[in-house]
This record gives structure tokens, sequence and C-alpha cells, in this order.
């Protein structure tokens, strides 16, 4: 339920292990998409949304791991 005050100092962070499948997955359902998943100077690659109240939320993961991945998932030829 919608609160009628604005937020204030509050911002979330959560860990993912895939924010591009994240980000497909909730812009599917209407997120409030505040930016989309970029990689970021300190090695981290995040998704930015906002909730029904105006609070961001920020998803990321390692961009090592991502890349990481990238490279296992080519090396298997799939």
């Amino acid at each position: 339920m919608k609160d009628d005050r604005a937020p204030a100092g509050i911002h979330l962070f959560q860990w993912v292990r895939d924010v591009d499948a994240y980000h497909e997955e909730i812009a599917k359902r209407g997120a409030q998409i505040a930016s989309v998943p970029a990689n970021q100077p300190y090695g981290i690659r995040e998704l930015a949304i906002r909730d029904i109240n105006g609070i961001g939320i920020v998803f990321g993961q390692d961009i090592e791991t991502e890349q990481a991945g990238q490279r296992e998932h080519c090396a298997f030829g799939g």
C-alpha cells in the first residue's frame, strides 16, 4: 500500500546472480526501472528500481563474476 509521505534517507542494495536476467523478469512485470543494468567503475553491474513508495532499490553483481560466467559459457560452446 502506497504511503502519502515521500520516503527519506532510505536506499536498499541486494546482490543477485544475474542482473540482466533479473531486469528482464521484473520489467515484464511492470517494475519502475530507475536505471537499466550498467557496469560501474567500482566493479559492480547494477540495476536500480523504485518501489511503490519511491524507495530506491539497487540490485547488483560483481562484474568479475559476470565476466567469468561468460568465459565459462563460451568455453563449453553454450
